[in-house]
């Protein structure tokens, strides 16, 4: 080989040499500008996932202001004329948002020029966090809620006019079983089954929906006496019925029977199906029409509901059956008046906002009514004894 020769190898190594350590570093950067691309896209989204908490927890510091708001006001009507109540209910109901912060007192934070109220925990509130805006619906068209296996919830019958028909739906997608999955009746038996034929897995979900004991509980408001509760003379009618889920239906037109049900009584039928889930819809809904017309402040009447076999959600209306009740428009439904409130509450941090819709659930604090005696799950075992030593006498239970 030549001198030439080897100049000319030397020059081919060096290129070669060069070339692999630039694609070397292109590769390396290429490594490099991902793992960054990535840890900023991730920053970013821990980030967003901050704000979006901060603007939640700030429409839920909202719901928890109309809570006060609402308290507020029921305190006015408690206590004050009926002038200042029907004013508070306009100040509480505004279509204006935040305005029900003007009938709660030390609402300091509330800015008049922005109309949003701050929301933060010392003074440099880093994350920028307000409620832009609240309002209160303060009669609402239905009740809504969930219950447990066996659990009960006493519903005030209080309308904004007279009614004298109730509609109580109840099992909806949140309860069925699997992805997918049907819902399925326990045929047309006349007489309740047994806890078993109601239990079932993921894998293989039965999706009986829950039969809703639905205890009917109203007397007059003058000259009440406890006894009135144990008769359906004066047009108490305080019964109950065993809504079973069915593919038919025997719910009588009458409604409510006009004598307290026994064990030998069989439970009423009602039609159950999967077509009635769709868009967040109810699989049971039965219909049932009330001894008598409820007029707005005349009588007083609860529904007590209880979930048997497992849990479920549900959906009380009220209507009058001169006209249908159509729940878009809310023509003829009557609403629940001061029942379950609805509030409306918008959030923000920073630039991000969130909205949350809840319920408030209003108790009348001039009759806190009792939910039960007692509420236990499985058996319930007393023990008693008749002594006249005192030494039998033992200040303590033991199980």
């Amino acid at each position: 080989m030549t001198g030439v020769d080897m100049v000319v190898d030397n020059k081919q190594r060096g290129a070669a040499s060069l070339i692999v350590v630039i694609f070397t570093v292109l590769i390396l950067s290429l490594i490099i500008v991902s793992f960054v691309h990535i840890m900023l896209s991730d920053q970013q989204q821990a980030t967003a996932n901050d704000l979006s908490q901060s603007a939640y927890d700030s429409a839920q510091v909202g719901v928890e202001d109309a809570k006060r708001a609402i308290l507020r006001y029921q305190n006015i009507c408690d206590t004050g004329t009926l002038a200042a109540c029907n004013a508070a209910y306009t100040e509480l109901t505004s279509s204006t948002c935040n305005h029900a912060n003007s009938i709660v007192t030390d609402s300091a934070a509330y800015n008049a020029t922005t109309l949003e109220v701050k929301v933060q925990t010392s003074t440099s509130n880093k994350l920028d966090q307000a409620y832009t805006c609240v309002k209160i619906t303060l009669d609402t068209f239905d009740y809504i809620g969930d219950l447990k296996k066996d659990e009960s919830r006493l519903i005030p019958l209080i309308g904004d006019s007279s009614f004298n028909t109730i509609k109580i739906e109840w099992f909806n997608s949140a309860d069925v079983l699997g992805l997918g999955a049907t819902v399925n009746v326990p045929g047309n038996p006349t007489s309740l089954l047994t806890l078993p034929s109601w239990t079932g897995t993921l894998i293989s979900p039965t999706n009986y929906p829950a039969v809703m004991r639905t205890q009917l509980i109203q007397y007059n408001t003058s000259g009440f006496k406890l006894a009135d509760l144990d008769t359906n003379t004066g047009g108490g009618f305080n019964s109950t019925m065993f809504l079973y889920p069915s593919s038919v239906s025997t719910i009588p037109v009458t409604g409510f029977p006009s004598a307290r049900i026994t064990p030998t009584f069989s439970p009423y039928r009602v039609v159950c199906n999967s077509v009635n889930l769709l868009a967040n819809g109810y699989a049971c809904s039965a219909t049932i029409k009330l001894p008598m017309t409820q007029a707005a402040g005349a009588r007083s009447a609860y529904l007590n509901l209880t979930s048997l076999y497992k849990e479920s959600h549900y959906k009380v209306s009220m209507s009058n059956s001169a006209s249908s009740c159509n729940m878009v428009t809310g023509v003829g439904c009557v609403r629940f008046h001061a029942i379950q409130p609805e509030v409306d509450s918008t959030g923000r941090a920073n630039s991000l906002y969130r909205r949350v819709d809840a319920r408030v659930g209003l108790g009348d604090i001039t009759f806190p009514y009792p939910k039960a005696e007692i509420d236990l799950t499985n058996n319930f075992c007393k023990n008693f004894q008749v002594t006249d030593n005192p030494v039998d006498y033992v200040n303590s239970c033991s199980f």
